[in-house]
Order: C-alpha cells, then sequence, then structure tokens
C-alpha cells in the first residue's frame, strides 16, 4: 500500500514536473514569437519611414506615407490619385498600378504587370479613363491598358506581346488614346489613336523618321501634335480629332523634336544643333505660332541645353538645362515669353501636370534625403 502510495506520489510529481516544463517552454515559445513579430511590424515601419514614399497634398494640408520604394509614373484627377510603383518589384522597377483617394487616403492596387521582369509607366488619367503602359524591364514587349473610372473595367489597348510591333507611350485625350507603333518587319512607324468607347483604332499618319526626339505625343483640347523629319525638313503635324483633319506645318530646315501643344495655336518645340558630339543638349527652345506661321526663340543663348520640358494647362513651359536641377519657368502671352525665374526647389526629379493638378517628385540628394510626391493646383513659386 506504501509502495502503491510512493509510486503513485511519484507519477504525480513527474506529471507537475512535464507540465511545468512545457508550460515554461510554450510562454517561452510565445514570448519569443512576439518579441520576433514586433521587431517585423517594427522593421516594416522603418523600412517604409527609409524607403517608403509620402505624398504631400498641399491642397489638403494632409501627408499620406506609402509604403512603395518608387513611384515611376503618376497622374492626378479629381480626388484620386494614380501611380505606377515598385511593390518589391524583382526588376526594382514598377510592377503595380495603385489608386489613391486624396480624401481618405486610402489605397488599392487596380493592375499587377504581366512580366517577369517589369516595368510599368506612362500613366496618364482623366476623369473617365487611366491609361498605362506594362512593359519588361528591357522595353523590348510593351503593351498598353486603359480603365475605364465608373466602372474598374480594364481591358488592352494593343494586341498584348504582338511579335515584330514595339508601341510607344499613349497620351490620352477625352475617350481617346493614341500612340506610335513601329512594324519592325517594314520598318515603319505609324501613328495610330483608339476610341476607347467604340474600341475603333485608326491609323492616322505614316512617320519617315523615328527617333527618341520624336517618339512622343501631346495633346491638347482633342488635337494631337506630332513631328516628323524627312528631305532635310522638319514638319509638325496637327490632327484634330473631331474633324479628322491633318494640319502640316514645315517649320525648320533643322532637325527638331519634342513638340508640346501650349494651346488652340501655339506649341513649342526643341531645334537640335548637330555643330558637336553631343547634338542632344545642344539645342535652343522654340515657340511656334501656327496661326500666324511664326516661330521666336525662348532664349538668347546659342543654346539652352534642354534636358527636360514640361507645359501646363495655362501657356507656362518649364524646362531644366543640363547640369541643372532647377526649373526655369516661362509664360507665353501670344507673342511675348516672358521669364518667370527659377524655382528654387532643389531636390528636382520629375513633374506632371494633370487635370489642373501639379504633381513634382522628389528624391534624396546629398543635401537632403527624401522621398516625396507633392500635389497641389496652385502653381509653386
Amino acid at each position: 500500500m506504501k509502495k502503491s502510495n510512493l509510486r503513485i506520489k511519484r507519477r504525480w510529481i513527474l506529471f507537475i514536473f512535464v507540465s511545468l516544463f512545457f508550460t515554461l517552454a510554450l510562454s517561452a515559445y510565445l514570448i519569443f514569437f512576439s518579441s520576433l513579430e514586433k521587431d517585423k511590424n517594427t522593421d516594416k515601419k522603418s523600412i517604409q519611414k527609409k524607403d517608403g514614399y509620402t505624398i504631400i497634398d498641399k491642397d489638403t494640408n494632409e501627408n499620406t506615407p506609402l509604403p512603395f520604394k518608387d513611384i515611376s509614373s503618376f497622374s492626378a484627377t479629381g480626388d484620386k490619385l494614380y501611380l505606377s510603383v515598385d511593390d518589391h518589384s524583382p526588376s526594382q522597377l514598377a510592377n503595380k498600378v495603385v489608386e489613391l483617394n486624396r480624401k481618405t487616403h486610402e489605397f488599392n492596387t487596380i493592375f499587377t504587370t504581366k512580366f517577369d521582369s517589369p516595368s510599368v509607366q506612362g500613366l496618364q488619367a482623366n476623369k473617365d479613363w487611366v491609361v498605362w503602359v506594362d512593359s519588361d524591364d528591357y522595353g523590348m514587349e510593351v503593351n498598353i491598358y486603359a480603365m475605364n473610372i465608373k466602372t474598374k473595367k480594364i481591358e488592352s489597348v494593343t494586341s498584348e506581346n504582338q511579335e515584330g510591333i514595339r508601341n510607344g507611350f499613349p497620351i490620352l485625350t477625352g475617350q481617346h488614346v493614341a500612340w506610335i507603333s513601329f512594324d519592325q518587319k517594314k520598318g515603319i512607324p505609324y501613328v495610330l489613336i483608339k476610341d476607347l468607347y467604340s474600341k475603333k483604332t485608326q491609323q492616322i499618319f505614316q512617320l519617315k523618321t523615328l527617333s527618341m526626339e520624336n517618339e512622343d505625343l501631346s495633346t491638347y483640347q482633342n488635337k494631337i501634335l506630332f513631328t516628323d523629319y524627312h528631305n532635310g525638313t522638319s514638319t509638325a503635324y496637327i490632327f484634330n480629332i473631331e474633324s479628322a483633319e491633318l494640319k502640316i506645318i514645315p517649320i525648320d530646315k533643322a532637325y527638331t523634336g519634342w513638340g508640346q501643344l501650349l494651346n488652340d495655336h501655339q506649341f513649342v518645340y526643341l531645334k537640335y544643333f548637330t555643330d558637336s558630339e553631343d547634338a542632344i543638349t545642344n539645342n535652343q527652345l522654340y515657340l511656334y505660332d501656327f496661326k500666324k506661321n511664326k516661330q521666336q526663340k525662348f532664349s538668347t543663348k546659342k543654346h539652352l541645353n534642354v534636358e527636360d520640358l514640361y507645359t501646363d494647362g495655362n501657356n507656362n513651359v518649364f524646362i531644366v538645362s543640363a547640369g541643372e536641377e532647377r526649373f526655369k519657368k516661362f509664360q507665353v502671352k501670344e507673342n511675348n515669353i516672358q521669364h518667370l525665374g527659377t524655382n528654387p526647389m532643389s531636390d528636382y526629379s520629375y513633374m506632371q501636370y494633370s487635370n489642373g493638378i501639379y504633381l513634382f517628385k522628389y528624391e534624396g540628394t546629398f543635401k537632403k534625403s527624401r522621398k516625396e510626391l507633392m500635389i497641389t493646383s496652385k502653381l509653386p513659386s
């Protein structure tokens, strides 16, 4: 009886010891796991703070942090902001398109790349549509997509991965998308336009020359501007979508490009000089009035050396010259070109104007480390 009670006592002690051991082990595991999760969340916050972008909305006086390492293109319309972002992209280039509500600060992904090593860019929006480019990181495959903002339906503007076809960046005007498509087999570039409602695609012109200087189109109130170079003459073309009329404007004997429509009768362009090896930056900015068939220079300098050129819907022209990190601002009042000075912000990276909203992208420099996208409806002074 005593041996039986001793055996039971020993079993009870062993049970208590084992239970205590497992309890302590479980507690230690939970504490360790909890600390890991805390560290993981802390790391996530620190990564977001260190590497993520912050939206600085000057209109609402509110800031919105975003957990993305890079923003490659962006466009705003009303309370919506559209961004192509690097969300753990294998190429470290943008792999998603996200929509951000400027009032609620909530964002959601509307498109994820279809490439293993992607580059999503060329994003534009208006009140009805959003368009963008999905491509590989070499730009060998370029597919254009559009989303109806009201229905959220996404459709392919071009045939996906069409062999022998290289598509350029699109422009969006109303319900139409226009772009340059290069047929590699024939060696011919075409200017195409598609009606996003009727789904009809139309070829409006066949270019003679295609280069990085004239590969982008420009639009203003249902007009599309593009340039070409043939037989020693540069020519500007303005296509009216509503009337389907094509206006032909011989503008210069020199090579020109980067045409941008300012209003219904004026555009700006760069004239390139070939008297040095660096012909791309040796350029001069010109204004052309196609009602008066008159052109004039923006500067008395021989070369203005424009590397970046932007316009808005208010006859303002913004340029960045080679070796500079500041905006030069000009305003065009008919035949008067007024230099408004230089923007004091020195962390310049990229600018866009869309639907009455200015967007400025800033990145860290040797002076300060920051990744910001500033939004404002007022022209910064």
